[in-house]
């Protein structure tokens, strides 16, 4: 889903997180999964966005 959102605003960044995401799902999976036992008391879509970001650069709104 995210990167249908990014797509809208950045194709680049799209193509970045479908790259990393499914290149490899299992590492990213494990990756996602890791983060999340690292911040427990954050929400879970909250740290998938934090890793999302770090990978593939912040989601901006670039307007039409």
């Amino acid at each position: 889903m995210a990167s249908l959102v990014a797509a809208q605003n950045d194709k680049a960044q799209a193509t970045c997180i479908d790259d990393w995401y499914y290149g490899d799902e299992a590492a990213a999976n494990r990756h996602i999964v890791s983060v999340m036992e690292q911040y427990p008391t954050y929400h879970p879509r909250g740290v998938i966005l934090a890793v999302l970001r770090k990978k593939c650069g912040s989601f901006q709104y670039r307007g039409r």
